[in-house]
């Protein structure tokens, strides 16, 4: 089985914004123009909330996306250009930032979930990809292409984990 079918989390989280590969969704973000409107809202978000099969609440969505901008506005502070993010390092951004609110806010529920579409996933793919423990979600990995702003993304994971976060 390839890599990238092993990647439960990833179809996963992809299944809750509506989709059940990363190409499809990438097909649509990937022609939109990167950044915001008047209203600080990425042309991503315009996309993602209004796709039909969204699981995630709008609402919810629109809290992401604003949190995503924060993360870019705190970065650009002492650069001479604003950050701007690609579809790609986005959908990372969006994706960890769906995983820490989940994790650190409904952990049972996420599990749960996770493990419900592990039994599917199985189901139609004839795998056998174990269930999650509440260890296994202590480990968020990453696969991004040589040169596509990892060390970025990583210092925004820092501050997402940090914000959900309560303890110390």
């Amino acid at each position: 089985m390839k890599l990238e079918n092993y990647l439960v989390l990833n179809k996963f989280i992809l299944n809750l914004l509506g989709f059940s590969d990363f190409q499809d969704l990438r097909e649509r973000l990937r022609i939109l123009s990167e950044g915001y409107d008047s209203d600080g809202r990425s042309f991503f978000c315009h996309e993602l909330i209004i796709l039909p099969n969204l699981k995630i609440p709008r609402e919810k969505l629109l809290q992401y996306d604003e949190a995503i901008k924060d993360y870019a506005d705190q970065l650009s502070k002492n650069r001479r250009q604003q950050i701007t993010w690609k579809y790609f390092q986005y959908l990372a951004l969006l994706f960890s930032e769906i995983f820490f609110d989940f994790y650190f806010n409904d952990r049972e529920r996420l599990l749960n979930a996770l493990n419900e579409f592990i039994e599917d996933f199985n189901s139609k793919n004839n795998y056998s990809i174990n269930k999650f423990t509440e260890d296994d979600l202590k480990k968020l990995a990453f696969w991004m292409a040589t040169g596509s702003g990892k060390p970025l993304i990583m210092h925004v994971n820092y501050w997402q984990f940090f914000k959900y976060c309560k303890e110390k």
